[in-house]
């Protein structure tokens, strides 16, 4: 391209490097107006970068006719939810009238008066009418901020215990296990526990005021619409084991969670709907059917601080055979 050489640069009031372009007398440009900030959008579409640039202002420095000479930009980049920015980009003539190291020290400079110079350690010791008070009035408001941030979060914690409650109504598999385990817990059966492995029955606790039975034998199942026969007598098989390895008689209690994505409570009667032949089967073999629609009902209740206790909750479960609606 030819080049062209120049001596009367203009420049943006407050351009940062005023100074170094105050120096330059004389500078070449090239004669198809040259852009750098044309450039770059142009080669940044050829590349489908999802990039873009924008000028900083008072960063422009031009001839009579408008060449660039100086120019300054970022490069900002789109991420999903997030914006990136570079850092600043300044572009300047070469400085012929003055040797290279002066001319970089005038360009140095601009950094150096840019940054606030330390205060000397012994300017704390210098009195300042009102400053402890205000420190004072700070360090106050710290504490108070800490405190209220352990309140939130504290809050936080137990909004999320209590949401953990809301699973019983939509959930199935090991989420399902886990709400009934934290349902059980609150209610106060503190030693409900896996005693067997997991491909056995769920979870297991002890009849502490019954004697008629020595365990409360848990079979916990969700489904989409009905759960099967083949998981009701699953749930008696498993009370049938624990009678032949201690020869205690226990209960078998069949957690179901029927029509889980099924609005609640307009779901209700699906939720605890059995067939009559289910019904007799349960009846027949002891089994106690708890939808967990009632467990949620059952911790709501107790949430609201008119919780049954223990044993009236275990007298509920032991006596049971069939369905179970309310508890």
């Amino acid at each position: 391209m030819p080049v062209q050489e120049g001596r009367n640069i203009k420049f943006d009031a407050g351009h940062p490097f005023a100074e170094y372009l105050r120096k330059v007398k004389s500078f070449n440009f090239y004669l198809d107006n040259f852009d750098i900030s044309s450039e770059i959008p142009a080669t940044l579409k050829r590349a489908k970068a999802d990039l873009e640039l924008q000028k900083i202002p008072n960063h422009n420095a031009t001839d009579n006719a408008g060449h660039i000479l100086s120019i300054g930009y970022k490069i900002y980049a789109n991420h999903a939810a997030e914006k990136y920015e570079s850092s600043q980009l300044v572009l300047l003539p070469p400085c012929y009238d003055l040797p290279p190291n002066e001319a970089i020290d005038i360009i140095v400079d601009v950094f150096r008066n840019s940054a606030k110079e330390a205060p000397p350690d012994w300017l704390t010791d210098v009195p300042l009418e009102g400053l402890d008070q205000i420190l004072d009035s700070i360090d106050e408001l710290n504490a108070k901020k800490a405190e209220v941030e352990a309140q939130i979060l504290f809050q936080e914690k137990k909004k999320l215990e209590i949401a953990t409650h809301l699973r019983l109504l939509f959930t199935r598999g090991t989420q399902l296990e886990d709400a009934v385990y934290n349902a059980f817990k609150l209610l106060g059966f503190d030693d409900i526990q896996r005693i067997r492995e997991k491909a056995k029955e769920d979870w297991v606790f002890k009849f502490v005021n019954s004697t008629r039975y020595e365990y409360g034998i848990l079979e916990i199942k969700g489904a989409d619409s009905r759960t099967t026969r083949g998981q009701l007598t699953q749930c008696s098989k498993w009370a049938d084991e624990y009678f032949e390895m201690n020869n205690e008689v226990s209960k078998p209690i069949f957690v179901v969670n029927q029509h889980r994505s099924e609005k609640y409570p307009e779901s209700v009667d699906k939720r605890k709907e059995f067939d009559n032949k289910e019904l007799e089967y349960a009846k027949m073999k002891n089994i106690c059917i708890l939808p967990t629609f009632v467990l949620f009902e059952t911790v709501n209740a107790y949430l609201k601080g008119v919780g049954k206790s223990r044993a009236y909750l275990e007298k509920k479960l032991a006596e049971s055979s069939g369905l179970l609606d309310r508890l």
